[in-house]
């Protein structure tokens, strides 16, 4: 094999494995990923590497005189490669349906696809030397012909990869500057909003059940909302209009922007202006946002003194340096979770979605330690599935994106035991009486409930030294009422 093809082959083969990544940053997954410019620089390096193995693979495999074992060999090499550009691009095409069907429908235990998989490996077994007969070159010719793809992913690498944004504002010790230390008449506020917080499974007959004492503890000194409704019943628009005063449901990503529709019926970029942090800043409170999913420091950048933001599938937000690694984590996290997929992408998603935890509750702690007179937004990614707390450890279940009550209650224990910290960082800080704390939802636990009740969540508030245990059964607004306290500071 000349060197010629050597190369379009091995390139051919790398833009195929990073199919499922290039594709996301063409459209909505440059947002939940928060895809920077030092990530494009990571792909690149990545997809060098990636091409000169595939290059020293292909011309060592070439070398072989055994046509059967070359055949093996190569068709290994290529599995991969194929397998993830196949399920992504059935995704882009409109199959997404088809493959959750085929993924989420067994016979004795095992999904359709996997079935399918291995009927058609019996079939390849079996008719062996008809099949094996020139099929060296049968894929060698498919992956030429597949090669334009990789002038496609250039494009898109130049059009899309260049964007970047800002996911980390000021240090924690900006929160303790000597004026805002000095306003000891000024009280903080601190809104921990912990994503898919149930209020079905935490109250128990308008109480809080005694599997989760340190909420418990914390509902019995503050006002309780039992009907309290979120902006909506999806994080993105439910987080979107809690933190602004725009009632607009109609939101979506649009690349790496948050869209609304306007009046004219089209999609325009999301105004952020008028927003919770700009009210604490007119209050004279330093102000700080941390959490996953939504751009905080870009979308409120201008009204924080400190912020961290994290992704949904970015690796690098796991690790920071910069490495040939982190594209390929995220490309394998880009992979559906249930079998066979499940087998590559589970264990490196659930440490991804730990160490998000981790590093959200890290900041949470030191924010409340840092000094008086604060607005502060925390954003947790648990209880959110994929499940991987049993009670009081990072252990994940068997089944992390299995939907069921019973993984949802381990993990929300863990959310008690975090909660728990949070408030003995307040008492050690001597900061209870000075603070007035929120607990609360962006939407339910869907997947037990009606539709209608995908945004009744819990909403507890301990009003500082004023705390009394109250129940509240009317319908409130989460939104309505962290502009309420704001407004009457």
């Amino acid at each position: 094999m000349n060197i010629g093809r050597l190369i379009i082959l091995s390139v051919s083969l790398a833009t195929l494995f990073f199919y499922p990544l290039i594709m996301s940053i063409a459209n909505d997954g440059q947002y939940y990923m928060s895809w920077k410019l030092i990530n494009t620089f990571e792909l690149i390096a990545s997809f060098i590497f990636i091409s000169l193995v595939f290059l020293l693979s292909v011309f060592y495999i070439d070398r072989h005189q055994n046509e059967t074992r070359k055949t093996i060999f190569f068709s290994v090499l290529a599995l991969l490669p194929l397998l993830f550009f196949s399920i992504h691009l059935v995704r882009q095409v409109g199959g997404k349906g088809v493959i959750l069907y085929l993924l989420n429908h067994h016979i004795l235990g095992i999904n359709l696809l996997l079935i399918s998989g291995l009927l058609l490996l019996v079939i390849l077994i079996y008719f062996r030397k008809k099949l094996l007969s020139g099929f060296y070159e049968k894929i060698i010719i498919i992956l030429l012909i597949l090669s334009p793809i990789s002038i496609l992913s250039t494009s898109i690498i130049i059009q899309y990869g260049l964007n970047d944004h800002v996911d980390s504002l000021g240090e924690v010790i900006d929160l303790a500057s000597k004026e805002n230390l000095n306003q000891s008449d000024k009280k903080s506020i601190y809104v921990f909003l912990f994503d898919e917080l149930d209020y079905s499974i935490l109250y128990k007959n308008k109480k809080i059940d005694d599997e989760f004492p340190n909420i418990k503890m914390f509902s019995e000194q503050s006002e309780n909302y039992h009907n309290a409704r979120s902006p909506s019943d999806k994080t993105l628009s439910s987080i979107s209009m809690l933190l602004t005063n725009s009632s607009n449901k109609d939101i979506k990503v649009c690349g790496n922007v948050l869209c609304e529709k306007d009046t004219n019926k089209r999609y325009v970029k999301f105004k952020t202006d008028d927003n919770l942090f700009l009210l604490a800043q007119s209050k004279n409170l330093k102000t700080s946002s941390v959490g996953w999913l939504h751009k905080y420091c870009t979308q409120y950048g201008v009204n924080l003194d400190f912020c961290r933001s994290y992704s949904v599938y970015n690796y690098a937000t796991y690790s920071r340096a910069f490495s040939l690694l982190n594209p390929i984590y995220t490309n394998l996290m880009l992979l559906p979770y249930q079998l066979p997929f499940g087998i590559i992408k589970n264990n490196l998603y659930t440490k991804f979605h730990h160490r998000n935890a981790e590093l959200t509750h890290k900041f949470a702690l030191k924010i409340i330690e840092s000094g008086n007179s604060i607005f502060s937004f925390v954003h947790y990614n648990i209880p959110h599935s994929p499940f991987i707390y049993d009670g009081d450890q990072f252990l994940p279940s068997s089944s992390p994106f299995n939907q069921s009550k019973d993984n949802y209650i381990k993990q929300l224990k863990f959310v008690d035991r975090m909660f728990g910290e949070l408030m003995m960082q307040f008492k050690k800080n001597n900061k209870l009486d000075s603070s007035t704390i929120i607990l609360l939802s962006d939407h339910s636990f869907r997947a037990i409930l009606p539709e209608d009740e995908g945004n009744h969540v819990p909403m507890i508030i301990r009003r500082g030294e004023l705390t009394k245990y109250l129940n509240i059964d009317e319908k409130v607004s989460t939104r309505e009422k962290l502009f309420q306290i704001l407004s009457e500071l």
